[in-house]
């Protein structure tokens, strides 16, 4: 015995009714996924990139950089800031932004930038003559693991950021 097709269209309009359904709720989750990803990440980025439009190059790209932030960002426009452009700064980080010369280099150009990982006389034999500053992050290096005496500018006392700068009446090694 074979069996008939359904010619009930009540069946067939509650099957209709049941795909209708399951279309809405389909459409109503990507517009709700639409509605999240406008305002979490494409609006506030759009924002972000408003507000730097009228930097210079350098801000712009740390500002936007995930890798760098705001906050660093902000540090190194401190250490434009307060360098002279011909000066050398020295950095004492072994992992992170602070210790990748190359971005150091692109951050705080013209400046000669030097990196060491230990605080030691190797590192002073290769300083320059002239202007050098020691950029303190977490507090490191100590003042008193310098080669000679500095001052200290403070950014974040919190944090124990800041700059060291030979003092007037001191010698280079």
């Amino acid at each position: 015995m074979q069996k008939q097709p359904a010619t009930d269209t009540g069946d067939q309009e509650a099957r209709f009714r049941w795909e209708a359904l399951g279309a809405a709720i389909l459409i109503l989750g990507i517009a709700f996924q639409l509605l999240i990803t406008l305002n979490e990440l494409v609006l506030p980025v759009g924002e972000m990139i408003w507000e730097v439009r009228d930097k210079p190059a350098w801000e712009r790209t740390g500002t936007i950089s995930a890798w760098a932030g705001k906050e660093r960002t902000a540090f190194l426009g401190f250490l434009r800031g307060k360098t002279p452009t011909d000066a050398t700064v020295v950095f004492f980080e072994e992992h992170g932004l602070y210790s990748w010369w190359p971005a150091l280099q692109y951050f705080l150009f013209p400046r000669h930038i030097q990196t060491c990982s230990q605080i030691n006389e190797e590192c002073w034999q290769a300083l320059p003559k002239g202007s050098v500053y020691f950029v303190s992050i977490n507090g490191r290096p100590a003042k008193e693991s310098l080669p000679y005496r500095v001052d200290f500018i403070p950014y974040q006392e919190q944090k124990r950021m800041g700059l060291y700068t030979q003092a007037p009446d001191s010698k280079a090694p």
